[in-house]
Order: structure tokens, then sequence, then C-alpha cells
């Protein structure tokens, strides 16, 4: 079946197509929004994702990765448990086509674990910690975090859909190993240690482990927590960084699935 002449609202009018009663026009509009890349049709798609033909849901996926936008990942990741295979591939093809659409193509899909703390370190460093990191490696070009590919896949499955997306698994685990503070009778010292495993996502062998830290001495004693706080968050971030620069390093270089 063809699709009427769409003219200069072309778009409004592909999103349209989209609630067809026909599932071949809801497909070919699928398709060709894809193919013309008409990216303020990405919601009308995200929707299509649930069409109740497999054939468009597929279609849908497919475009989404040829629009490029990379925020519809996790929209994504829903069609990879799919036992029907169109529905897996279709989403595994979308998600290689965002990863292409990167300034440079990425190298590593990389999982963020939630940190390990010592006794008595607030939830509210983990939370910075993480979101620190987080927001430093979603920045590196080497890498695309994981959405949630290995929730949904494990074992030969997720190893077959790093390599159909070219991508190498690694899993990053972050620990704040030292968080100390020290009086002395004129001062006060600060100390941050931080370590990020770095292990294969497929097997969880650990391959490398960067460490960073941060200290600071404050000729006071008498502190209020607020500043202190403020202390430890600014040595938190430091040490993150540092131990973070170590990990870059590492996979910049290495070799190996």
């Amino acid at each position: 079946m063809l699709l009427p002449a769409i003219g200069q609202d072309r778009a409004q009018r592909l999103v349209q197509y989209l609630e067809h009663s026909s599932y071949k026009v809801r497909l070919k509009a699928a398709i060709q929004i894809g193919r013309l890349r008409i990216r303020q049709a990405a919601p009308a798609l995200k929707k299509s994702l649930s069409d109740d033909n497999d054939l468009v849901r597929a279609a849908a996926a497919y475009s989404l990765g040829q629009l490029g936008d990379q925020s519809y990942r996790k929209d994504l990741i829903t069609l990879l448990k799919d036992p029907k295979t169109l529905l897996n591939k279709a989403a595994t093809k979308a998600l290689k086509a965002l990863d292409r659409a990167q300034k440079t193509r990425p190298m590593y899909l990389v999982v963020l674990n939630d940190p390990i703390l010592v006794p008595g370190a607030g939830k509210g460093l983990a939370k910075r910690l993480k979101r620190i990191l987080k927001r430093d490696l979603a920045e590196n070009t080497m890498m695309v975090l994981s959405e949630g590919e290995h929730e949904v896949l494990s074992g030969q499955k997720l190893s077959s859909h790093l390599k159909a997306r070219g991508l190498k698994g690694i899993s990053i685990r972050p620990k704040l190993t030292t968080l100390s503070v020290k009086k002395s009778s004129d001062s006060t010292t600060f100390k941050c240690k931080i370590s990020i495993m770095v292990l294969r996502l497929l097997n969880k062998r650990m391959e490398f482990d960067g460490s960073g830290e941060a200290e600071a001495t404050v000729e006071q004693t008498d502190m209020d927590p607020d500043t202190m706080d403020d202390i430890q968050r600014q040595l938190v971030d430091a040490a993150v960084k540092a131990a973070r620069e170590e990990v870059v390093s590492y996979l910049a270089r290495r070799t190996g699935p």
C-alpha cells in the first residue's frame, strides 16, 4: 500500500499515519520517518514501540536509532528482552545506530555500579560520587553508559549483543576507601581516598584498580558541621577525578575483549 502524497506538512502527516487503522500504513510511516530523519516525530515513534503489530514496533525502534537522539536509549532497552528475534534484533540495530550517531564511535559499554562506602560515610556522599563519575564517563567519547542492557541480557545473549554493536563490556565499581578527619591541637586534617575497579562485564574478572587521593589541612579545630561537610565534598570531587583519570588512561591503552 502506498502512502498518499504528504506535501509540505509531511512530518505531521507521517505522525498521523502512525495512528492509522492499517498496520501497513503505520509500518510505512515508521520507516519513512527514519529515512527522512524527521526528528520531531521521535515522541510518536516512541509510542509506536508499543504498537500491537511487531513489524511496526521493529520499524519504530530502528527509525528511532536513525534519528540519533540519545535520550531514547532506555526506551529501546525494553525490546531487548522480548523473546521475539525480530524485536530484539531491531533494538540492537537501533542502539548501534545511536552509537554511530555520536561524534566518535564508542569502544565500551560501561556499567556503573553503586559506590561501596567506608562505615560512617553518608548516603549523600555516595550519590555525589556516583553523579560525578556518571557525568564524567558520559562525556568520554570512548564510552557509552549502559541503560540497562546488562539487566535484560546475560551470558551468550549479552556477548552477542556487544559483538553486534562492536563494543566491549566493562563494569565500573567505585569505592570510597578512606574518609577521615584528624584533629591536632591547632589544626584539622581531612583525607579522602577513592578506588575505581574495572571489571570485564561478562565474567566479572577484575582488570584494573585506579585510585585517587585528596588531603586538606585547615588551621582550625572548631569548625561547624556544614563547613566540614563542604570540605569533604571537595575532597571527594578531587579524589574521584584523579581515580577516573587513571581508569580512562587504562581503557585508552587497553587491548583484549
